[in-house]
């Protein structure tokens, strides 16, 4: 009877309905472009990857001042739908310094703190994305598909 209800156990445990093992994620691509007087490189997409709770994933930027004078750049996105805002997280760094932290409904702003760049001065931008695990069990977001602007003004230091 031990044996029997043993194996009961063993085949309720590893049993589960058709579905109940998916795992929550979404697939995200960003992209950025050169504008007339910031040079991107990579320019186009710069990250495409699936992503599931609690991972993230990291993209590398070149920025670069071609005009001829300093700038001071801010950086948004904004999503086609706000259905990814709470549950998409993103870190903006330029050069170990943070540009923006939090989720993607807040990107959807320019970013508070600006990245300032002398004529022809270049940094690294470190762009970290992460699927928060606030998304429910299970659940899937489309794909999403986001585009970083890039807002350059004049920079009187």
């Amino acid at each position: 009877m031990l044996l029997g209800a043993a194996a009961v156990v063993a085949v309720l445990a590893s049993w589960a309905p058709s579905g109940a093992q998916s795992v929550a994620g979404t697939t995200v691509s960003l992209t950025m472009n050169r504008t007339a007087t910031l040079e991107i490189t990579p320019t186009g997409q710069i990250l495409a990857t699936s992503l599931q709770p609690a991972a993230a994933r990291t993209a590398q930027v070149g920025l670069r001042n071609i005009g001829e004078r300093p700038s001071q750049v801010r950086l948004r996105i904004e999503p086609v739908t706000g259905e990814a805002d709470p549950y998409l997280g993103f870190e903006i760094r330029t050069d170990g310094r943070r540009v923006f932290r939090g989720p993607l409904g807040a990107l959807r702003s320019w970013t508070g703190t600006a990245i300032h760049l002398r004529s022809g001065q270049a940094v690294r931008l470190t762009i970290r994305v992460a699927l928060l695990d606030t998304l429910p069990a299970a659940a899937e977001l489309p794909e999403q598909a986001l585009t970083i602007d890039t807002l350059e003004q004049p920079w009187a230091r």
